[in-house]
């Protein structure tokens, strides 16, 4: 089948914050982000930058849409919205050529895993947006290019090109990050139960782990604050003070800010890999003190334990869309350090059976289970037995399907949703049977309170 080709414009490689505030107050503006172009720098598995706004079409479902589909155990409607645009050629260079960018809910295949769904949903389990055309930051080759599917409208396209090659960049990018924002929160973040009652969570999960139900589950707490203005003005921030290699900003009805460490899948050809963390310890400004915590984290034979458990579910998730014998684990509890804390990553990795598809990996790895449990589907019941509301995007993917057939998503960990009144935040982890109560509730605040901590000192003044 002879494939289409994707135009491309070349443009000055600059920040991306630079490039981000000239598509800011356009439609539904979105920002796949590497962290890379930071002062500081994260551990990154990432190497391009995308952004892009104005989309085609607005994909917009709910778990009670899903459930009164003839086909709700699966996720045609990505594959019907993918349709609308012609498959292109694909481009080592090039990694979305048009597509679909957003997020998929941590419930959304929750009937897949035949899992009841609540009666209300506070969140659309699926917004992607359909986008003819992207502009990539490529920080290995230090370009910048806008890239066009051939079915972008080319009055569209002139207008795009014309704003990008006519842009005059008077501010460095600390002046950009240092510039007055007119987001503010309202009130620190409140958790929403107490850490008595996370704590008896625990024990009852302990219970179940003890009854043989499950080898972990992973339990998470929400904490939200009330807010003004633009959440775009806050991931600028954010990210300038705590850059990762999966972050995003999703500029959708419901603001998405996600400042994820956590690769969950990406495809480029017919190769997948995934890259679940588990085990996490907090950074010392201290060196010494910095070393010995990494070293324990590397040491923990706990750490370690979960983590295997974690490898094997998804070796087990890819084998059913991978070739039979191309899994493989080039990468094992290896230690990753970002600004807050560091975490053990493993990377797992196979060959996409020739009948599967990047939709055929979403429907049968996500969620993604370094943030469910094992074994998966009893550890999803048991987190929708103790949990009190949906997760929606937090513990879902944030990420991209491109028309060339590649696909890179995070974990949806470190992110926050903004509905236009509270900002709403999750912290969780993994419990195992010689788990310690307040040990794990340390441990989810370890992971998110760096993250409100920024917000709530340097964005509320």
């Amino acid at each position: 089948m002879n494939l289409a080709k994707v135009r491309t414009e070349p443009l000055e490689y600059r920040p991306a914050a630079d490039y981000f505030s000239s598509i800011r107050n356009l439609d539904y503006p979105i920002w796949l982000d590497s962290g890379l172009d930071s002062s500081v720098s994260p551990a990154s598995t990432g190497r391009f930058d995308i952004l892009s706004a104005s989309p085609e079409h607005i994909l917009n479902l709910s778990t009670t849409q899903y459930s009164s589909q003839k086909n709700s155990s699966n996720l045609q409607s990505l594959r019907d919205a993918l349709s609308i645009l012609r498959p292109v050629e694909p481009s080592e260079d090039i990694p979305f050529c048009g597509g679909l960018i957003g997020y998929l809910g941590y419930e959304t295949n929750h009937l897949q895993h035949q899992i009841p769904a609540r009666t209300k949903t506070y969140i659309p389990q699926v917004c992607m947006g359909l986008y003819s055309w992207a502009l990539i930051l490529d920080h290995l080759k230090k370009t910048a290019q806008l890239v066009f599917h051939p079915d972008c409208n080319e009055e569209k396209a002139a207008k795009i090109v014309d704003r990008f090659c006519h842009l005059t960049f008077s501010q460095t990018i600390n002046e950009a990050t240092n510039q007055k924002s007119n987001f503010r929160l309202l009130e620190p973040f409140q958790a929403s139960q107490s850490q008595a009652d996370y704590g008896t969570n625990i024990d009852r999960i302990l219970d179940y782990l003890r009854a043989g139900d499950c080898y972990q589950v992973n339990l998470a707490q929400h904490f939200s604050a009330a807010y003004q203005g633009d959440c775009a003005d806050a991931y600028i921030q954010l990210r300038a003070l705590t850059p990762t290699p999966h972050g995003a900003y999703l500029g959708f009805d419901r603001q998405i800010l996600s400042l994820s460490p956590e690769r969950f899948i990406q495809i480029r050809g017919r190769h997948v890999e995934s890259w679940p963390i588990k085990g996490t310890a907090p950074r010392s400004e201290n060196p010494a003190e910095d070393a010995q915590l990494a070293r324990q984290l590397s040491d923990s034979e706990k750490n370690r334990a979960e983590n295997l458990m974690i490898v094997d579910l998804m070796r087990n998730d890819l084998s059913r869309c991978c070739e039979p014998g191309s899994i493989r684990v080039p990468g094992l509890y290896e230690l990753h350090s970002f600004p807050t804390v560091h975490h053990l990553v493993s990377r797992i990795t196979g060959e996409l059976s020739s009948d599967q598809d990047a939709v055929s990996v979403l429907e049968h790895c996500l969620p993604g289970g370094s943030i469910t449990g094992a074994p998966k589907r009893r550890a999803m019941e048991i987190i929708s037995e103790l949990e009190s509301q949906d997760r929606g995007v937090y513990c879902g993917c944030v990420g991209y399907l491109s028309a060339c057939g590649s696909m890179d998503t995070n974990i949806a960990i470190r992110t926050l949703e903004a509905d236009g009144e509270r900002l709403n935040a999750w912290g969780g982890g993994g419990i195992v049977i010689d788990s310690d109560r307040d040990s794990e509730y340390q441990e989810t605040l370890d992971k998110i309170r760096p993250l409100l901590r920024h917000m709530e000192r340097g964005l509320s003044s």
